[in-house]
């Protein structure tokens, strides 16, 4: 009888076991990926980074719409991921087929990530997107060899998704009948290929390519005096620079109030070393002037620059983050970090900061669930839609998919749980009961 009282209480403990997840009294969080105590200084939010929380090296953060986008390299599964963070606390993570060095991450537009790989199709690369919803994979575009008459060696350089979709390949070139190199750029575009000629403007190289939030292409040159831009009708303006000195910009955004602003590399002759700050500009006639922000205003690491979707400008200087408001940077987030690098903001609720290669940090104050992801991807083969020209409408069936158990408690799923375990101590109860009977 002993025997059958013992076993009884043993069924309840494993039913208990086998139904209740380790996390089933975890406090539900608000900020994915963090540890230690969060507390406030002075009005500021302080956060530690877990290091024990991921295996995945980031390489990229970038907002999508009320979203932002996590890519890194996840050692486990032995390739590329991309993590899509969602304003409700849900996440996907889409599995790619990116798995060398050669393949370059460019970005998201559209609910779609491209990427540059080396093909065996192309000697020059070909570019391809992942549908970031189910994870399918299509090939775009060949890069190959522009159509300029006696074109004779051509040297490819960087690649851009700019704001507005457009792939942007800066190349030089010579001729059969001039072999000196010139400077020009490569746009596809809405199944169309463009050259923009560049050289003709005066630029002899080209050392960087960014993407303002207003379509626009623009150029940072060696020569530290020019920048260039080029509007979505492939009209390209040159305009002198004129910061306090040697100056190669580095970053352009536009903010909701109508300005500017640029990352700057900035000599300092007094202490002869570089040093990076943020300009507001403002442009008369073809020149840029701009008020500078950098040692003397308190920036004292400028990493990363962003708009967020109100279209307010922050910063991401050392290990805080800065909103501008009211003409000045305020303090709104710190984090006890090494080195953070990337970062990008939805809004004061809802941003991510990483390190290099290594770890991220996610804030969701808005979520009243965090951690309930869907996984998606890779496609078991890339389909190559070159021949028929770019569809983003017809991607093919998700080929992975899987619902995973959340990685924090959220509300519905304690309640379901706490249901069922409820009925199982009522089973294992009545089992106690009549072996004590029959005891009896």
């Amino acid at each position: 009888m002993k025997l059958k009282r013992n076993l009884s209480l043993m069924l309840v403990y494993v039913l208990l076991l086998m139904l209740l997840p380790m996390n089933f009294i975890a406090i539900q969080v608000k900020a994915e990926n963090l540890s230690g105590g969060n507390n406030e200084w002075n009005g500021v939010k302080n956060y530690n980074l877990n290091y024990d929380a991921q295996n995945f090296y980031v390489q990229d953060v970038q907002r999508m719409d009320n979203a932002i986008v996590v890519f890194g390299d996840n050692p486990n599964y032995g390739g590329k991921e991309l993590i899509v963070l969602n304003e409700d606390g849900t996440s996907t993570i889409v599995k790619t087929n990116m798995k060398f060095m050669q393949d370059y991450y460019l970005g998201v537009y559209n609910g779609k990530a491209y990427y540059k790989k080396i093909g065996n199709a192309s000697e020059l690369g070909e570019i391809y997107r992942i549908n970031l919803n189910d994870g399918t994979e299509e090939k775009i575009y060949n890069i190959q060899k522009p159509a300029i008459p006696g074109i004779k060696d051509v040297a490819f350089g960087s690649v851009l998704l700019n704001s507005e979709g457009s792939i942007i390949i800066n190349y030089t070139f010579s001729t059969i009948d001039n072999p000196t190199m010139k400077q020009s750029l490569l746009k596809v575009k809405d199944h169309k290929e463009s050259n923009i000629n560049l050289y003709d403007k005066g630029i002899q190289e080209v050392i960087g390519l960014y993407s303002d939030n207003e379509g626009n292409t623009w150029v940072a040159t060696s020569d530290n005096t020019k920048i260039a831009k080029v509007d979505s009708n492939n009209s390209v303006t040159v305009y002198s620079v004129d910061l306090e000195g040697y100056s190669i910009i580095s970053g352009v955004m536009h903010d909701s109030k109508g300005n500017l602003w640029a990352k700057v590399d900035k000599w300092d002759s007094a202490t002869t070393t570089l040093f990076t700050a943020v300009a507001k500009l403002s442009i008369s006639g073809n020149t840029f002037v701009g008020q500078l922000y950098g040692k003397n205003q308190g920036i004292s690491d400028l990493k990363d620059i962003t708009v967020d979707e109100e279209g307010y400008f922050w910063i991401l200087d050392g290990t805080t983050t800065k909103k501008f408001v009211n003409n000045s940077f305020v303090d709104r987030y710190k984090f006890d970090s090494y080195d953070l690098n990337y970062f990008d903001v939805v809004d004061e609720n809802q941003l991510v900061v990483a390190e290099s290669m290594k770890q991220y940090a996610y804030i969701n104050n808005k979520a009243t669930i965090l951690g309930v992801s869907k996984i998606v991807g890779p496609s078991t083969s890339v389909k190559d839609v070159t021949a028929n020209g770019i569809n983003g409408d017809n991607l093919g069936e998700v080929k992975t998919e899987k619902d995973v158990l959340p990685q924090t408690g959220s509300p519905v799923d304690m309640t379901v749980l706490f249901t069922v375990s409820m009925l199982m101590i009522a089973f294992g109860t009545t089992l106690i009961f009549r072996g004590k009977r029959k005891i009896n």
